[in-house]
């Protein structure tokens, strides 16, 4: 688009909005503007400016290569490498990650928390994108059939408005092997099952868990959602 407004003196698109309303399709072609432009400059620009990746030029030598061929007719085609083959890494053990690896290209795993369960594992992690540390769950039992009803619920849970004594809701996705995650606020401190391992609650403490436990399922019932699985070791 930039190079475009360079050749035309016109911007292609209105707004950010038009890109998406047009399908990347320009409404004038830049040759509209400037007669004396290379016939073929509009298909060139159109390519390197298609919605879907798939549909632009496979690599920027490419786009030089032909642009410099239509500026230039007659002159000797350049010749493109192909690419190379990279070799994949390996898979990784997703129940025993190690520190500093990275997860979809943005959090940096810095320990485990707790044991697996049945139905995935948790790690802390910093969120390189916010600068801040998560706690991030993979779901690694059953990720294809899980996908759906975990859309679904993050869907919900992140319209659930903020609660002190919830544990709020960031993000949810998919990496890249097609295990589902969810993203959760990092609360410092120790789950209420090691407390109990170390008798370290007092009478008022523990009056003052269950009253804040259930300050909390209050609230998320209000907002239509059961949790279903309140435990020691599902409090922090």
């Amino acid at each position: 688009m930039v190079f475009y407004e360079l050749l035309t003196g016109e911007p292609p698109f209105a707004t950010p909005e038009q890109v998406f309303d047009c399908d990347a399709l320009f409404p004038e072609k830049a040759s509209a503007y400037k007669p004396d432009l290379p016939a073929a400059i509009d298909g060139w620009l159109q390519t390197l400016c298609a919605f879907d990746p798939e549909d632009r030029f496979p690599s920027a030598a490419v786009a030089l290569a032909q642009l410099n061929a239509l500026l230039t007719p007659g002159a000797p085609a350049i010749a493109v490498a192909p690419p190379t083959a990279v070799t994949p890494l390996p898979v990784a053990d997703l129940h025993d990650l190690p520190k500093d690896y990275i997860l979809d290209n943005r959090f940096t795993v810095q320990h485990r928390l707790g044991k697996p369960g049945g139905f995935g594992v948790a790690y802390k992690v910093f969120d390189n994108l916010g600068d801040v540390s998560r706690v991030i769950k993979l779901v690694t039992k059953d990720k294809h059939s899980v996908y759906d009803r975990l859309r679904q619920e993050y869907k919900t849970l992140v319209q659930v408005p903020d609660h002190p004594h919830v544990v709020k809701v960031v993000w949810a996705d998919r990496l890249a092997d097609e295990t589902p995650y969810i993203v959760f606020e990092y609360l410092d401190g120790l789950d209420v099952e090691k407390q109990l391992e170390n008798e370290a609650l007092s009478l008022e403490d523990t009056k003052k868990i269950a009253e804040q436990t259930a300050a909390g399922l209050i609230h998320l019932h209000q907002h239509g959602i059961y949790h279903q699985d309140i435990k020691p070791s599902n409090l922090l």
